[in-house]
């Protein structure tokens, strides 16, 4: 049986506040990531695009791997889009969202003493953690279908300058 230790229950509880501090400031770093991702990836394929309909005189395969280069921006651009989705949680939520589901002022309080602090600490770290690594792998998606996109564009090049007429 263990024993009540106040002095451990206080540092339980301020690591625990601290770990839902961290979590939250992921949350805040993965989505202004997955914003630069999407701005990179939407100016890409937008100029990707254009060119790929308006360069009727490049060779055609240039162009065709020029619009398989679009396709990874617009599939980058829809995982950063993905990452930035807000995702509620299905059941108590943490912070505001957690006190909206409750519905009232006497329904919250009842759940404030009845669930120790320690426990919605602990439960706060848990969902926003889940919710941080959720987006991080789906920024990783994006990133990698810009890094493909680029090798693309570089095929496209390639292609471009091996049809070039020799001067």
């Amino acid at each position: 049986m263990t024993r009540y230790n106040p002095g451990r229950e206080e540092r339980d509880r301020r690591e625990l506040a601290e770990a839902v501090a961290a979590a939250r400031a992921e949350l805040a770093r993965v989505d202004a990531k997955a914003g630069i991702a999407l701005s990179v990836s939407g100016g890409a394929f937008s100029i990707l695009t254009a060119t790929a309909a308006l360069a009727t005189s490049l060779p055609t395969l240039a162009r065709v791997v020029l619009i398989v280069a679009a396709v990874l921006t617009a599939a980058a651009s829809t995982a950063a889009l993905w990452a930035l989705r807000p995702t509620l949680p299905r059941h108590a939520g943490t912070g505001v969202l957690g006190a909206a589901r409750v519905g009232t002022a006497r329904g919250l309080l009842a759940g404030l003493a009845d669930t120790p602090e320690r426990e919605r600490l602990a439960a706060d770290v848990v969902c926003l953690s889940r919710l941080a690594r959720t987006k991080y792998r789906r920024l990783r998606i994006a990133v990698d279908a810009l890094i493909a996109a680029v090798a693309v564009v570089l095929i496209a090049l390639v292609v471009l300058l091996a049809t070039l007429p020799q001067v």
